[in-house]
């Protein structure tokens, strides 16, 4: 009799340390929420959510806004959210020609999604950025070869034009600063590239390719990848069944699905 207590005492001791710290909710003003659930508010406008995913070039959480959502907004498609950084990440020149495969942008645009560890590079939908050629506001391609497979990229011209405006300022209190500038992935009717200016407003012209600009990434992030979204605020409190406190915020982090548990 004393063996089988024991062992229900033991039994009852096991699950209570595998209960969770917190407890999460997926209601709404939560600070943590099951899903994406949070972030489908106020999509590409002023007030979009800002998202902490991967690092800058100094090795510093990476920033993003959400700009599109399950097949609203920039650049978006069915189940994926589209992420544009909040401001630049590192400074590049365009390169030798207008043609972004081979380009210096591309390689500190690469450079940046290997920071990402293999479960963030997993959670990216990966894109095609199709060949073009010059169309005015509608440019949506890059010169030279196609790129396959792109985890980061540069928005191209008419991406650019859909992003509300402000958003597309880097560096509102440096806007006449060269670094607040940032490249385009779109060629010109000129062997050039364009680009958006430290206002915000998208340049068809008048950018030389050796300018050295910002490196501003977008991509696309699989919704079913994400388990919780969690305030960027503080941590999660330690020890018990914690209720989840309200959080009138815009700032979060990711809990991503690791395909290797059930």
């Amino acid at each position: 009799m004393k063996k089988r207590i024991l062992s229900i005492l033991l039994c009852l001791c096991m699950a209570a340390c595998m209960l969770p710290t917190v407890a999460f909710a997926a209601d709404k003003g939560k600070a943590i929420q099951l899903g994406t659930n949070a972030l489908n508010k106020n999509v590409n406008t002023e007030a979009a959510p800002t998202v902490y995913f991967g690092q800058d070039h100094g090795n510093n959480p990476g920033a993003w806004r959400v700009i599109g959502y399950d097949g609203s907004g920039v650049a978006a498609t069915a189940g994926n959210m589209t992420l544009l950084a909040a401001n630049n990440m590192d400074l590049s020149k365009f390169g030798a020609s207008n043609a972004y495969a081979d380009s210096d942008l591309k390689e500190a645009i690469d450079t940046l999604a290997e920071k990402l560890t293999p479960k963030e590079t997993d959670a990216v939908e990966k894109r095609t950025l199709a060949r073009g050629s010059y169309n005015e506001e509608n440019t949506d391609c890059v010169a030279g070869a196609q790129v396959d497979n792109a985890v980061f990229w540069p928005l191209s011209t008419a991406e650019a034009f859909a992003v509300n405006q402000d958003l597309r300022i880097a560096d509102k209190e440096q806007p006449s600063w060269a670094s607040s500038f940032w490249w385009l992935r779109s060629p010109n009717d000129a062997n050039g590239v364009a680009a958006v200016n430290g206002i915000g407003s998208v340049g068809l012209h008048g950018f030389s390719i050796i300018n050295t600009f910002g490196v501003r990434p977008a991509f696309n992030l699989n919704l079913n990848s994400v388990l919780f979204t969690s305030a960027a605020v503080d941590r999660k409190p330690d020890g018990g069944l914690t209720a989840v406190p309200k959080y009138i915020g815009n700032e979060w982090k990711l809990t991503l699905l690791d395909n290797s548990r059930n």
